[in-house]
């Protein structure tokens, strides 16, 4: 078991944006949560941790698109590489790879019929394709286990939940005393209820 001091990595704060309800307006960001991950680094066994902390965002009907916007592009990434991940294991066999569809995603914003996936935050699709490679590893590692893990869904535009994962990346997130300032979103009112 690592020590306590092994645990932290600086810079690894994750930023999550959740919104319940579409027509409410009442957009949201996660709140602290700690996700213990195992990861060998450099012949050891480290604990990574993400931390995050949730506060009441108030957009502005420009920041309420973008977030919209986003919300379905995730959604749209989610379901074309799923439907992929289904195509190529009943053609082949074995599973597409998490870092082959990345690849193929940066593709993807450079052509022109899907360069409107550039509108939205690059963080945001990484964590959607990491997203739907757990969900389907966890698939298959269940049926060799036994466990019951159910196999991958296809996101609904018609769900009343939407959500997507943001990462701080050096200084693109930042919280201030009345705001927060957001990738692609700009600096986002909210009501900051703890000192970060």
């Amino acid at each position: 078991m690592p020590q306590i001091g092994e645990i932290i990595r600086a810079g690894e704060i994750t930023c999550s944006v959740r919104c319940k309800t579409r027509d409410s307006g009442n957009y949201k960001t996660s709140q602290d949560i700690y996700t213990c991950d195992l990861r060998p680094v450099g012949g050891k066994v480290v604990w990574k941790i993400e931390k995050s902390y949730k506060f009441r965002i108030y957009p502005n009907n420009a920041q309420q698109r973008q977030i919209d916007i986003t919300f379905s592009h995730c959604r749209y990434v989610y379901n074309y590489f799923l439907s992929q991940r289904i195509s190529v294991y009943k053609e082949t066999g074995k599973s597409v790879s998490q870092y082959e569809q990345s690849r193929e995603l940066t593709k993807m914003r450079n052509i022109d019929e899907t360069q409107w996936l550039a509108e939205a935050d690059s963080s945001a699709y990484t964590r959607t394709l990491r997203d739907l490679d757990s969900a389907y590893q966890n698939f298959f590692r269940g049926l060799k286990t036994g466990k019951r893990v159910g196999f991958p869904k296809f996101k609904s535009k018609k769900s009343n939940r939407f959500s997507y994962t943001t990462q701080k990346i050096r200084t693109n997130i930042k919280v201030f005393d009345n705001c927060v300032q957001l990738p692609k979103l700009g600096f986002v009112k909210c009501r900051v209820s703890k000192q970060i």
